[in-house]
């Protein structure tokens, strides 16, 4: 999926915090953006985005997506949310820590005799 359209469509996802399910594009737009069937999911960790999921069954291939294709997507974002959201926390916390132990190693050297 390329082009100026399709940044929209995922920014208007990023920005709205709504999932966009689109189980069948008009034949007139397949080809532009190389996709008949498109699900495109923010990813939201305790009322931020942090960015989205877009699923593209391509317009050369055999099928589209259902309404269980919307609700396993959907899952997997909150989920990926989640786990971005706690890997964000861990590498403040490990930041921190670090400065600490870096700060206090001179308290804690040997002073010479």
């Amino acid at each position: 999926m390329e082009g100026g359209f399709a940044r929209v469509v995922v920014a208007n996802a990023i920005a709205s915090g709504e999932s966009l399910y689109l189980p069948h594009i008009d034949p007139e737009l397949r080809e532009g953006l190389g996709a008949q069937s498109l699900i495109v999911v923010p990813l939201v960790a305790r009322g931020a985005t942090l960015g989205a999921i877009t699923l593209v069954a391509a317009a050369d291939g055999a099928g589209t997506f259902v309404p269980d294709d919307m609700r396993l997507a959907e899952l997997l974002a909150k989920r990926a949310a989640v786990a971005i959201e706690r890997i964000a926390a861990l590498s403040q916390v490990s930041l921190v820590i670090g400065l600490g132990s870096s700060c206090s190693q001179p308290l804690l050297a040997k002073r010479p005799s």
